[in-house]
């Protein structure tokens, strides 16, 4: 069976996140962005709607070598439908909420509805999918590999974590329920042995953050650093409104460090029950955050989070794969 994946590496992502490891599946070809026109462009820049427009052509173009397409960023890279009469497979990956305005896929479902198999990160969005727009999907959870690092001396760590203090990351920006990251940060700010570390936050949440003594915000940090960070701290704190499959939360479980998590579709498909708080509410919250205290890593987080391996998620891949070409 020959497959071919068609997309891009999100560079927000440290080097064992990002959904582009599924590239390494066995024996596949992989056409990134980068072999595209403009290929030189980030996510986020402008003319970067164009190189992905000639990846999705460039990828039609040379199709019928494969038995299987895989788009594994199919909400940014596919601008038509599918023909219906053709010798391969297409399959997609959605990251995004497609019930919501995507601002070059205005066509998003027509496109998705011509192809042989959606893969979704959650389980709710496979179901609310198939029924709402018969979208033929199948939830296959995002991989993670626990990341292989050398961790920062303690001199190193002292330059911006104090151990002794109870030490809470924030990480990422989409979705992001910051006026519960607000409030929270303020409720606690007369504690003075809370810190908390936002990694990758957008502008809007540093500039009302800034002057907080409470807050550490982060500029960016290596893969050394930003691991290192993770691992020294007690929990991580995720106000989310939506999630599909985060990166963060998989991180923090393969080093072994508690979540602070709203009970929400996407989290749940992803966290272990047990060693996680979840949240429904402000007040539940706020009572969390006037009683919380330092934690030792878990082991039973780092054992759970094998269960995601990239390994294991091959496997699931190509079960999936199999029965969409002997259909």
């Amino acid at each position: 069976m020959k497959i071919l994946y068609s997309g891009f590496r999100y560079n927000g992502h440290s080097a064992f996140g990002g959904y582009d490891w599924i590239t390494k599946y066995p024996n596949s070809d992989y056409l990134s962005d980068k072999d595209s026109f403009l290929g030189f462009l980030p996510s986020g820049k402008s003319g970067k709607v164009l190189n992905l427009f000639c990846l999705d052509r460039k990828t039609r173009r040379i199709a019928n070598q494969y038995d299987i397409v895989h788009c594994f960023y199919g909400d940014y890279t596919i601008f038509s439908k599918f023909p219906k009469n053709r010798n391969y497979s297409v399959v997609a990956t959605i990251h995004q909420n497609i019930d919501l305005k995507i601002p070059h896929h205005k066509n998003i479902i027509t496109c998705l509805q011509s192809l042989d198999g959606v893969i979704t990160l959650s389980s709710q969005q496979a179901k609310s999918y198939k029924e709402k727009y018969g979208l033929k999907t199948v939830f296959i959870p995002h991989g993670f590999n626990k990341p292989i690092f050398d961790t920062l001396s303690n001199e190193q760590l002292r330059e911006f974590i104090d151990i002794d203090k109870i030490n809470i990351v924030c990480i990422g920006r989409q979705y992001r329920d910051s006026d519960t990251l607000f409030s929270i940060i303020n409720s606690v700010k007369q504690k003075h042995d809370i810190v908390f570390h936002l990694v990758g936050s957008d502008e809007y949440t540093k500039d009302m953050l800034a002057n907080s003594e409470n807050v550490i915000i982060h500029k960016h940090l290596d893969d050394r650093s930003y691991y290192s960070l993770i691992q020294n701290c007690d929990w991580c704190f995720m106000p989310l409104t939506y999630a599909t499959a985060n990166n963060a939360l998989m991180e923090a479980h393969s080093l072994g460090v508690r979540c602070i998590l709203p009970n929400i579709d996407g989290v749940l498909d992803y966290a272990c029950k047990e060693e996680n708080f979840y949240y429904e509410n402000l007040d539940k919250l706020l009572y969390f955050f006037n009683n919380i205290t330092k934690q030792e890593k878990s082991q039973k987080l780092i054992d759970y989070s094998t269960c995601f391996s990239w390994d294991n998620v091959y496997k699931k891949l190509s079960d999936f794969y199999s029965k969409i070409t002997t259909k």
